[in-house]
């Protein structure tokens, strides 16, 4: 298996985890109902776009319409403001950001402690820059926005 399949592999399996954090969290303390699709991991990095989904998780509101939540996880220890290591959020590569248009981004620490959550409906504040993607050893697109535009949530 070479570095890119090895690391497709093991972000799918991270993702995968995170988002049942996620979901639980949405459930015990929002009270929300939740869904989450089936997750299929392509065989190769080759057919990655034929298993493209169409967001990590569904919430159920009170006019029952499902809104979509996206979970992505940095391997970054943080509970907050005052701690997180940036001065500006990595929310998501932007065509996935702009192929799936969420409701809401959970952005969580490495432990799957707590998360950094802002809603898609911010984008307009949100700016796109080019940065390395450590695992990847890649250059690619990513919106970013301050830290004061969401808020920390304890998972």
């Amino acid at each position: 298996m070479n570095r890119a399949e090895k690391v497709f592999r093991d972000r799918f399996e991270r993702s995968r985890i995170a988002v049942f954090k996620v979901a639980e969290y949405l459930h015990r303390v929002h009270k929300f109902t939740v869904t989450i699709p089936a997750m299929h991991l392509a065989p190769d990095t080759a057919s990655m776009d034929d298993y493209l989904d169409d967001g990590d998780i569904l919430v159920t509101d009170g006019n029952n319409a499902a809104l979509t939540v996206e979970v992505k996880q940095k391997r970054r220890d943080f509970t907050c403001l005052l701690d997180y290591p940036f001065p500006t959020m990595m929310i998501a590569n932007t065509r996935h950001v702009d192929r799936v248009r969420a409701h809401a981004y959970f952005i969580c620490n490495k432990d799957l402690t707590y998360a950094f959550h802002v809603y898609g409906a911010t984008k307009n504040n949100w700016w796109i820059e080019s940065a390395k993607d450590e695992e990847k050893n890649t250059m690619d697109n990513f919106y970013f926005c301050n830290k004061e535009l969401g808020e920390f949530v304890k998972l």
